[in-house]
């Protein structure tokens, strides 16, 4: 579990979201992560690419627990596996008051569900049905 001043501030939802188009094709992905108080974390992925000659989606998603120490997050995955990101904290460079989180280079932002809306929920939604088939 995360002590008080030891990751708190990273509690919460973040979420980072990809889309790229050109000429005739879109690449869209969403990752959220949900870091519990009580030293859990789910995660959950969601990718698509469209062309001309059809479409491809993809989904995962892990849970486990979580802990920081300061420089870093290490996440133990419930299949067993540990992972150790470096973690940097900053603004949106856009957005100065959205707070952001990058694990090894990949950003996420804070959400906030009146922004993300359905596909928020949709993904977490999906993911939960993959996780209990487990």
């Amino acid at each position: 579990m995360p002590a008080a001043g030891n990751g708190q501030e990273l509690v919460g939802k973040w979420c980072k979201v990809t889309n790229f188009q050109r000429q005739r094709r879109q690449h869209l992905t969403l990752g959220v992560l949900r870091a519990n108080a009580n030293g859990t974390y789910t995660y959950a992925y969601e990718g698509s690419m469209s062309v001309q000659a059809g479409s491809t989606a993809s989904q995962s998603g892990d849970a486990g627990r979580w802990s920081y120490n300061g420089s870093q997050l290490v996440a133990q995955s419930r299949s067993g596996r540990t992972a150790n990101y470096n973690l940097v904290k900053r603004n949106h460079p856009k957005n100065k008051g959205d707070p952001m989180i990058c694990l090894n280079d990949a950003c996420y932002v804070r959400s906030s569900t009146s922004r993300l809306g359905d596909s928020d929920y949709r993904i977490e939604r999906a993911w939960l049905s993959v996780v209990t088939l487990q």
